[in-house]
């Protein structure tokens, strides 16, 4: 029964509600940036990925992988943050550009979302090829959610380098999240992920105009929309429900089979009681349940150069991680750390 209670997260004094904890850290956090190696790779398809990788420090086979949340990126300040509180402790980073959210518009009609796996499967893949043997899936948001669908999904036939996931702010419940976000405050963050999107969606109009048409873009007002209009009928999904029903990691949490942390806040304004699995961490030996009473959405603000969320993944990493998994030859590498 992993449910982690009494969370130890409180904001400043000076922070007050779901949507200052959300939007301060986004407005007002600055990070510098790390020293990456900008790699673009190629996918099965004939398409690329942008990644951001650092390999500067020793290769001692600890690497964690870093997914983006919704519209964001690789350059997100919190990305930016948790890479730097993990090469603190020896790790290296890759941190990885969904589909389109790099430095180009990609070739193939794919566009990200929550149900394919296939290019997370793939930077793993090449993870794997650079011969990192412990691999660290952390991710926020829209990349929380596919970790964790990557980890339930795929439990039984996991490859052997994966030591588990760490994921914050996770919008379990898809549909659930899309109709939240068409009520009250919430409207302010649809209106930008929608602006982003659309843009995307006339780029790609430049390049494949027989797939995405931009005829009535203007009508789409929320995600459902959108969703409806673009996500289901180009992925091969029957509807936007039926995607929704795909996508959302709630479905898999109970066979996750690696240590693993999901942290929402309980005043996160994106997410719906049914992104608080309680009932899956009650049934699993491996998924740890926290919910913070406040740190909005991919918030958990704290003075000074780590916020609370990082200090958190850090001690997670600590106390599952840095133990041998399933192989004796982990000992042994350990030893030479």
């Amino acid at each position: 029964m992993p449910i982690i209670e009494n969370s130890t997260y409180t904001p400043p004094w000076w922070l007050h509600g779901k949507h200052m904890q959300s939007m301060y850290p986004r407005m007002f956090r600055r990070v510098p940036q790390p020293e990456y190696e900008i790699q673009r790779i190629p996918t099965p398809d004939g398409d690329f990925l942008d990644l951001d990788i650092t390999q500067s420090l020793p290769h001692n086979g600890r690497l964690v992988i870093l997914s983006h949340g919704m519209e964001g990126n690789s350059k997100r300040e919190y990305i930016w943050g948790m890479a730097r509180a993990f090469r603190l402790e020896g790790w290296n980073i890759l941190a990885w550009n969904f589909r389109s959210c790099g430095t180009g518009i990609n070739r193939q009609p794919r566009l990200y979302h929550c149900a394919d796996l296939d290019d997370i499967g793939t930077v793993i893949a090449y993870a794997r090829k650079l011969q990192y043997t412990r691999i660290l899936l952390l991710g926020f948001s829209m990349g929380g959610n596919i970790t964790l669908n990557y980890l339930g999904t795929f439990a039984g036939d996991l490859p052997e380098e994966i030591l588990g996931g760490i994921a914050f702010s996770v919008p379990c419940d898809l549909a659930d999240c899309s109709r939240r976000l068409d009520t009250g405050f919430n409207k302010v963050y649809r209106r930008v992920f929608l602006s982003s999107l659309q843009n995307k969606i006339r780029q790609k109009n430049k390049i494949l105009p027989e797939i995405y048409s931009v005829d009535g873009l203007a009508q789409v007002k929320t995600l459902r929309d959108f969703d409806r209009k673009y996500t289901a009928p180009i992925h091969g999904f029957l509807s936007a429900e039926d995607y929704y029903n795909k996508g959302s990691c709630a479905h898999v949490l109970e066979k996750i089979t690696r240590p693993t942390l999901l942290v929402n806040a309980l005043n996160d304004p994106f997410l719906s009681p049914k992104c608080f699995p309680t009932e899956a961490a009650r049934n699993s030996r491996y998924l740890y349940l926290e919910t913070p009473r406040e740190g909005g959405h991919v918030g958990f603000a704290l003075p000074g150069a780590l916020y609370w969320s990082e200090r958190r993944a850090l001690e997670f990493a600590g106390e599952h991680y840095m133990q041998p998994h399933r192989s004796a030859v982990w000992a042994i590498q350990d030893l030479n750390l």
